[in-house]
């Protein structure tokens, strides 16, 4: 398990930690990528759109930058159904990503990954200033521990777990030390 966090604020940044931990292992294993932010992951979600071996689960701020991420894009071509997004309500707290992670479970589960990569950006704790989701840490507890116990029943263990973004310093350091600790 390797645990390792960055504070980014390009896009280039938001794309080249998850992409290149999808690139480094693509050829391995047969993999799921769950995203955590305020933003959709596009970088990696469109470079991978089409690949069938590769599934992703997106959470992130409805109709913000770069709107795109859409509920009902799942896939391209051999890869449709492979890709979830979970656009979020502005103003989405704890339980309604309580209510998503459910669905985002059971699509992991379902797609049976052999290696988990997790980016969990911190830019949709309460309070960003970019942002306007209202989730507290224990969102991030709820997706890391739920990851880790996924990790473990369908991968040996196999996770990794990358810091992504986030605009106010006490929320970066509120939220990564709960998924550091649900890793542990």
């Amino acid at each position: 398990m390797a645990v390792t966090g960055i504070l980014y604020h390009v896009m280039f940044a938001r794309v080249a930690k998850p992409q290149l931990a999808v690139e480094m292992l693509e050829h391995l294993f047969q993999f799921g990528c769950a995203f955590f932010g305020f933003t959709v992951d596009d970088g990696v979600f469109y470079n991978y759109d089409s690949d069938s071996n590769i599934f992703i689960v997106d959470f992130h701020e409805q109709g913000r930058y770069p709107r795109t991420g859409d509920a009902d894009e799942t896939g391209g071509g051999p890869a449709k159904g492979t890709k979830m997004n979970v656009p979020m309500k502005s103003m989405a707290g704890d339980d309604d990503f309580a209510a998503g992670w459910k669905k985002a479970e059971a699509f992991i589960r379902e797609m049976k990954p052999e290696f988990i990569v997790f980016q969990c950006g911190a830019d949709s704790l309460q309070g960003d200033p970019i942002t306007h989701l209202d989730y507290s840490p224990r969102s991030y507890q709820l997706a890391a521990e739920s990851l880790c116990q996924l990790a473990e029943d369908l991968c040996d263990g196999r996770l990794v777990a990358l810091g992504g973004g986030g605009y106010n310093l006490e929320n970066i350091s509120r939220a990564w030390p709960v998924v550091v600790r649900a890793l542990l």
